[in-house]
C-alpha cells in the first residue's frame, strides 16, 4: 500500500521497512528528473568504510573539533540557501529521489521500481504528479477521482490540507537535517573523488526502537566548508537500510518551474 508519495524521512521509511512496511511509489513517467549523479553515489557509499588513518588533516580542519566542524558546516549550508541533492535508499526501503531545494521552495522526482512521483513547491503554492493510488492515500481522493486524474499535475494551495506534506518533502532544512549526525561526535578523513573530506560521524534519532542508527555527514576541506554528502544506515530486525545522499550547486539557482495545466485539488475533492 502506498503510505506517501512525498518523500518521507529516510528514520520514518526506514523504521517501516524494518517493521515490515514498505514504502512504494508508482507512477509512469511525467517528466524526466533534471539531475542524475550515479557517477557520484559510489564514491560517497564508500565513506562507511574510512578510518583514522586515512590522509592527514587538511588546514581547514586543523584546531577544530567535529562538533565545531559540524556547526560551521552547517552554518555554511544555512548560508548558501539552496542546494541540489540525489539520494539513494537500499534494502528493506528502495527508492531513489532527485531534487533540489532553496528559500522558495523546491522540486524533486521520486523513482522506485515502479515508476516516478513528481513534487514541486513554488511559495505557498504546491504541485504533485502521481499515480491513483497514492492519491487516495495522501490527498484525499476517491479511487475514481483518483484513477481520472493518475500521472496529472494537481496544484494546492498553502491552506489546502495535503499542501505541509509537499512543502515538507522539499523543505532545504528537513533535508539538512536528515543527514546531520548527534549524540557523541568524531572525525575521520577520507578521499572521495580525489579530494580530501572530513566525516563527521554519530548517530540519529529514531522513533522506534534500533539496534543500529549510524550517521557520517561529508564535509569539504576547502573553504567555505560544506556539507558534499552523507550516509545514513539503521539496522533491527536482522534487516539493514542505507540511504545515500550526494549534495552539491550549494547556493545556485533551482530553477522552478510552474507546470503545466495543474488541475486544483479543491476542485476534485470536497470541501
Amino acid at each position: 500500500m502506498v503510505r506517501s508519495t512525498a518523500r518521507v524521512s529516510f528514520a520514518e521509511a526506514a523504521e517501516r521497512a524494518l517493521v515490515g512496511e514498505s514504502e512504494r511509489t508508482t507512477l509512469a513517467p511525467v517528466r524526466r528528473a533534471r539531475w542524475r549523479w550515479w557517477a557520484l553515489l559510489l564514491p560517497v557509499a564508500a565513506v562507511t568504510s574510512a578510518c583514522s588513518s586515512g590522509p592527514p588533516t587538511p588546514s581547514a580542519f586543523a584546531g577544530k573539533s567535529a562538533s565545531q566542524i559540524l556547526q560551521v558546516a552547517l552554518h555554511n549550508a544555512i548560508r548558501a540557501g539552496s542546494l541540489h541533492y540525489s539520494v539513494k535508499t537500499t534494502g528493506s526501503a528502495q527508492q531513489t529521489v532527485d531534487g533540489a531545494s532553496g528559500s522558495q521552495g523546491g522540486f524533486e522526482v521520486v523513482t522506485s521500481a515502479e515508476g516516478e512521483v513528481h513534487i514541486e513547491v513554488i511559495g505557498t503554492t504546491g504541485y504533485i504528479a502521481s499515480p491513483a493510488e497514492g492519491l487516495v492515500a495522501t490527498m484525499g481522493m476517491t479511487q475514481s477521482v483518483a484513477a481520472a486524474n493518475a500521472g496529472r499535475w494537481i496544484s494546492m494551495k498553502s491552506t489546502d490540507q495535503p499542501f505541509s506534506q509537499l512543502s515538507q518533502a522539499v523543505s532545504f532544512r528537513s533535508i539538512i537535517d536528515e543527514f546531520t549526525p548527534d549524540g557523541p561526535l568524531h572525525l575521520v578523513f577520507t578521499q572521495i573523488g580525489g579530494r580530501t573530506v572530513g566525516l563527521v560521524v554519530g548517530t540519529g534519532t529514531a522513533s522506534q526502537a534500533v539496534k543500529s542508527y549510524h550517521v557520517e555527514l561529508a564535509i569539504s576541506a576547502s573553504e567555505p566548508l560544506l556539507p558534499v554528502g552523507g550516509v545514513l544506515q539503521i539496522t533491527a530486525n536482522g534487516h539493514t537500510v542505507t540511504q545515500t545522499g550526494v549534495f552539491a550547486q550549494w547556493g545556485k539557482p533551482i530553477g522552478l518551474q510552474v507546470p503545466p495545466g495543474p488541475v486544483p485539488w479543491d476542485s476534485l475533492v470536497p470541501q
